[in-house]
């Protein structure tokens, strides 16, 4: 189940995001301000944030920047009643994934949250996809480049190599 963070000051904003995201099939933590949303985000470690812009002591933009310095690849959805284009703008070039305007509908918010949520499962299979095309340590000890020596390597690299009864 995909866990989404929301992070409001007004207590009224943070129950009925939830109780929408809640219906469609997400797992909800709400964080009332920056910093607790900082620490629900390293405790809980959701898929998607969904922040208001405006909030006293951090603001929505100086927590997407803090968030991405915790985990870059997390999308960060910014809503706002009191929005501008310059400041979308500026949300968007520090990383945000989407910016919504308050007030918004049900079904807008849980097709934007899915589409991060979509955008943050491609991100993380790319990044194990790298990671499976690396090469292989045991290519440098192995002699020969054959497709077969390759998926010996690979299989070693990840561990799931069966050598059977080893008889000496």
């Amino acid at each position: 189940m995909t866990k989404v963070l929301g992070v409001d000051d007004k207590q009224i904003m943070r129950d009925s995001v939830g109780s929408t995201l809640q219906r469609a099939g997400f797992a909800v933590v709400t964080a009332c301000d920056g910093p607790a949303a900082l620490l629900a985000l390293t405790k809980h470690r959701p898929q998607v944030v969904l922040t208001d812009l405006k909030m006293p002591e951090m603001d929505g933009l100086g927590l997407l920047t803090q968030i991405k310095t915790v985990d870059e690849q997390v999308p960060v959805v910014l809503m706002t009643a009191f929005g501008t284009v310059a400041e979308a703008v500026k949300a968007m070039k520090n990383g945000a994934f989407d910016f919504i305007q308050k007030p918004f509908e049900g079904d807008h918010l849980v097709i934007t949250i899915k589409r991060a949520e979509e955008h943050h499962r491609l991100l993380q299979e790319n990044a194990a996809l790298k990671i499976s095309q690396q090469p292989v340590e045991a290519e440098a000890i192995l002699i020969g480049q054959s497709p077969l020596m390759r998926q010996v390597a690979q299989q070693i690299q990840l561990g799931t190599v069966d050598f059977g009864p080893i008889t000496t």
